[in-house]
């Protein structure tokens, strides 16, 4: 709107590029899986009753893109938060490091999703954080 770009030129070619492969891949290929691009290809091909027009493959990127964007800094916010927190009390650094270390040598230093989600008192940090 105001010609100001949000990425500079090399990277939105880039990130385009890399939809519109993955969306001809999808398509050629016929891929399904359920993400956020098969929600976009359904609804350019209007096959959600909720939409009423059709998709282009920039409109579809530039979804994508703010999709990706929104993960990043809300994840980037929260760690901040939770490194902030841990910096401040020492107590709940102490227990979550006890927490895990001892998730970790129970699992012969390889963890697993169930090592992680045995983390009962890491769960509730990053919770509390989220709230």
């Amino acid at each position: 709107m105001l010609g100001i770009p949000l990425l500079p030129r090399p990277a939105a070619k880039f990130f385009n590029g890399l939809i519109n492969d993955t969306l001809e891949a999808r398509q050629r290929q016929n891929i399904i899986r359920p993400d956020m691009i098969h929600l976009l290809l359904q609804a350019r091909k209007a096959e959600l009753k909720e939409q009423d027009g059709k998709l282009s493959d920039e409109d579809i990127a530039a979804q994508a893109f703010l999709f990706f964007l929104a993960g990043f800094d809300t994840t980037s916010t929260l760690l901040c938060f939770i490194t902030y927190l841990l910096a401040v009390h020492d107590g709940i650094q102490d227990r979550l490091q006890a927490e895990i270390e001892q998730v970790l040598e129970n699992a012969g230093g390889k963890t697993t999703y169930e090592d992680l989600h045995a983390m009962k008192y890491l769960d509730q940090v990053v919770s509390g954080e989220c709230q």
